[in-house]
Parts: structure tokens; sequence; C-alpha cells
């Protein structure tokens, strides 16, 4: 504000751009499922929590960011596969984001207590 720039616009602005990507992935979503099913939400949030969290971890301990959620999505990914490769079963997936997940969040709590 102090430097001219029109942050309610800006921040107008990006929510609109946010919720407008959203409804694109919903509709690819929806086409991909064919047909909507509102119990699918629930198994794709705890992966998302779980690398985002994942990510404040990695990259500088205890605040989000971009560049520790691709880190802490591609670990995820290759555990995944890693546990479907071992032949475990489908419930061992959840165990695993939901390990990381705990993992995660108690590390960043613990790093960003330590301080800088």
């Amino acid at each position: 504000r102090l430097s001219g720039i029109r942050v309610n616009r800006i921040r107008f602005g990006s929510f609109v751009a946010s919720g407008a990507l959203c409804g694109v992935g919903a509709v690819i979503s929806v086409a991909a499922l064919g047909g909507y099913n509102p119990t699918t939400s629930d198994t794709l949030l705890l992966p998302v929590f779980a690398s985002v969290f994942l990510g404040t971890a990695i990259v500088l301990p205890g605040r989000f960011n971009p560049i520790g959620t691709f880190v802490g999505i591609y670990f995820l990914a290759t555990g995944i596969l890693g546990l479907q490769l071992l032949g475990l079963e489908a419930w061992v997936s959840s165990v695993f984001y939901g390990g990381v997940l705990v993992a995660a969040v108690t590390i960043s709590t613990l790093l960003r207590r330590r301080g800088p």
C-alpha cells in the first residue's frame, strides 16, 4: 500500500483466479469420473495436507512454501509407489500419509520453536 500497489484489488483478483482454477479442476475431475461423487474429495485431502505440511518441514522450516511442497509431493509419490510395488494392501497408503503428516507437523513445530 505504501508503494502504490492496490492490495485489495490484487487480493480479490487472486481469490477470483483461484476459484476459477478450482472450478476448472472440478469440471475435469467430474469428466474423468463420469459423474459427481461427494465422497471422492475425502480421499484427496490427506495426501494434500501431508505434502504441504511435509514441505514446511523440509525447506524454510515452519513456513509454507511451494518448493517444499513439490519436494513433499515427490517424496509421498515415491513412497506410495514403493508400497504399491511391494504389493501391500490399499489401506497402507492412508497409514503412510497419516504417519508422514504427523511426523511433518511434529518436525515443523519443533524447528519453528527452535527459532532461526
